[in-house]
């Protein structure tokens, strides 16, 4: 999966991530979008995660792991910093 490539606007981007391995960020990506997406009540949302879990199958673990948990919600709660979630969060 590419995400900075998926679309013509972010491709033609300076876009570089540092500190991360692409399947790392990926990952911690689709695991901040899960962890939200299991609070939706919308319909769809099992189709979207059947399809994340499909090509990120690490990520959806990730994100239903940090939704049982409330710990990204705690994190929130306490203004902790997204370079500090993502040092202190499990990563594949």
């Amino acid at each position: 999966m590419n995400l900075i490539g998926a679309t013509a606007y972010l491709s033609r981007k300076p876009v570089k991530v540092v500190g991360l391995e692409r399947a790392e960020l990926e990952s911690l990506i689709i695991a901040w979008s899960v962890e939200s997406l299991l609070d939706y009540e919308g319909e769809g949302k099992y189709a979207v995660l059947e399809a994340w879990e499909a090509v990120v199958p690490e990520g959806v673990a990730l994100g239903k792991e940090a939704h049982r948990t409330g710990e990204l919600k705690q994190l929130k709660e306490n203004h902790i910093s997204v370079a500090d979630v993502i040092r202190n969060m499990n990563l594949p």
